[in-house]
């Protein structure tokens, strides 16, 4: 409660959200935070990031959840972020990780995320250029299928 009262007086304000965010995704366990559903039968896994800021403090459980996958031979994963308001650069780091040993095992990851996440997270970092990034699960699916 520290942190959050000294996160709290400090400014801008308008970033006071994230932390009340933030606090209701610590209280989601792994399987909450993150589902996978398999795209009939395209081969193709979407995984769904089910909390509003992507930080520190769920990158390792996402990273370990993408990496069971991935053993299990899910080889074309699309990943939505699009339930996020804000994404870290720890989690993106687990990304990264992911999709480095995807790579390495002949698969694909793609990314589903909104205009301002893009612009503002994946551009800025240099991201976008790293990976494959789509509006909406159509416009992914399109690519991916008839592409």
């Amino acid at each position: 409660m520290e942190a959050y009262k000294l996160i709290k007086d400090t400014k801008p304000k308008k970033n006071i959200y994230r932390i009340d965010d933030l606090e209701e995704d610590l209280e989601k366990n792994p399987k909450e935070m993150f589902s996978v559903e398999d795209i009939g039968s395209t081969g193709i896994s979407k995984v769904s990031i089910n909390v509003q800021s992507a930080t520190i403090s769920n990158a390792l459980p996402f990273q370990e959840f993408l990496f069971n996958l991935i053993n299990e031979g899910k080889l074309r994963l699309i990943v939505d972020l699009t339930n996020c308001s804000f994404v870290d650069s720890t989690f993106m780091g687990a990304m990264v990780l992911s999709l480095k040993k995807i790579m390495r095992r002949g698969g694909e990851m793609y990314l589903i995320t909104n205009e301002t996440m893009l612009t503002s997270t994946f551009i800025l970092t240099g991201l976008d250029r790293v990976f494959n990034t789509y509006p909406d699960i159509k416009t992914a699916l399109d690519k991916l299928i008839y592409e």
